[in-house]
């Protein structure tokens, strides 16, 4: 780090350290990265520091790019990391994870596999486990390895969204809006379990239910697209197209070329006439 008092930086080596299971150097790097300075104060310790940096800075750079969405670069880092320590299950657990969301399933599933039964207790592995094994359709080895999670840590927001995910998946739609509602009690800023959430209550014709549902994840994340549009269309289900014309305003502001939101505006001319 060219700069260790950079606190964007430090904020982000912290959050890469807490995914890969680095609880005292995360709460370090977050803690320094507040303070904006650094603590390390004599060149001994510096040098000393030095090939913990070089991983550190690499683990950052990779997290950064997941977080960003770019999944490419950042499993190329991920792999370098694993060729140094080929035996560090927190890293393998966040490999994995990263493998699941680019789409490379099978990888991910392998290398999670390998995690859960060198670390049983790794309740992140067995979450990112069971969302690879929904993408595969093992829908009852999804929900083995999601209830093993939730049997470690009961409090994980992320786990009932994942639960969620499976049963919508298998069908049971009511049982998927109590996961997401489960979800977001659990952690209020989810705005994802609450999209989720409001789909299902769309699907269920529960528009009144939807439409606050959308909302608050709106106010959560204005830019969210998916959010305005329902937003919109549970608006059009209630009859009140002035607030559906609002929010499908914000839409095709964030992404006038969306599908959903040109369906939506269509929808609304359609109603308007």
């Amino acid at each position: 780090m060219k700069n260790p008092g950079d606190r964007y930086a430090l904020q982000l080596l912290g959050t890469a350290y807490r995914r890969v299971g680095r609880i005292e150097e995360a709460e370090f790097a977050l803690a320094v990265g507040e303070a904006g300075e650094p603590v390390w104060a004599d060149p001994w310790t510096d040098e000393m520091l030095q090939f913990r940096r070089g991983f550190a800075v690499r683990l950052k750079d990779a997290t950064a790019y997941f977080l960003a969405g770019q999944t490419a670069p950042a499993i190329a880092l991920l792999e370098q990391l694993r060729r140094e320590k080929p035996d560090d299950v927190a890293l393998l657990s966040h490999l994995g994870e990263v493998y699941v969301v680019a789409d490379r399933v099978d990888e991910g599933v392998r290398i999670l596999e390998h995690v859960v039964a060198s670390d049983p207790e790794r309740f992140e592995a067995w979450v990112n486990l069971a969302s690879g094994y929904m993408k595969q359709g093992k829908l009852d080895r999804a929900r083995q390895s999601i209830d093993r999670a939730l049997a470690i840590n009961p409090g994980l927001g992320r786990a009932y969204e994942t639960k969620a995910l499976i049963e919508w998946r298998a069908g049971d739609e009511r049982g998927a809006l109590e996961m997401f509602r489960t979800a977001v009690r659990y952690d209020p800023r989810d705005v994802r379990a609450l999209v989720y959430a409001g789909m299902v209550e769309t699907n269920l014709a529960r528009p009144a239910s939807a439409i606050e549902t959308f909302a608050r994840a709106t106010r959560l994340d204005p830019t969210r697209v998916d959010a305005w549009v329902g937003v919109a269309n549970a608006a059009m289900t209630l009859g009140a197209l002035e607030r559906a014309a609002a929010a499908l305003q914000h839409a095709a502001q964030l992404n006038p070329d969306g599908p959903a939101v040109k369906q939506a505006a269509l929808r609304l001319q359609s109603l308007q006439r």
